[in-house]
């Protein structure tokens, strides 16, 4: 695995887009359907296994920030205030990535 700068805020609200989005087409198979409207048909499946490649990445996201967490707490700092700092900070937000980076290739 290569290791790539990311911002995890925006991975996550990426995430939280597509579940958004999901359930938007779940909510339209609920409808009755129309004479020869197959959106359930088609879109079932899909739904079906999109819903399990975004909970396998809210997951892995989970773990992610679970790993930075204990990381920066090796380093004696309070995660929720370096990540607070973050915002107040673009040097903060460089070495948080950094750490997420680390939290990947471990």
């Amino acid at each position: 695995m290569k290791a790539q700068k990311i911002i995890m805020q925006d991975v996550q609200g990426a995430v939280k887009q597509l579940r958004s989005g999901l359930k938007t087409i779940e909510g339209q198979m609920k409808k009755k359907p129309t004479p020869g409207d197959r959106f359930a048909d088609v879109m079932g499946p899909f739904a079906e296994k999109i819903s399990s490649q975004i909970e396998k990445a809210e997951k892995d996201i989970a773990k992610c920030v679970d790993t930075s967490d204990s990381l920066i707490q090796s380093y004696g700092e309070d995660p929720k205030k370096l990540v607070r700092n973050v915002k107040e900070s673009m040097k903060s937000k460089s070495a948080i990535n950094f750490i997420f980076i680390l939290s990947y290739i471990e």
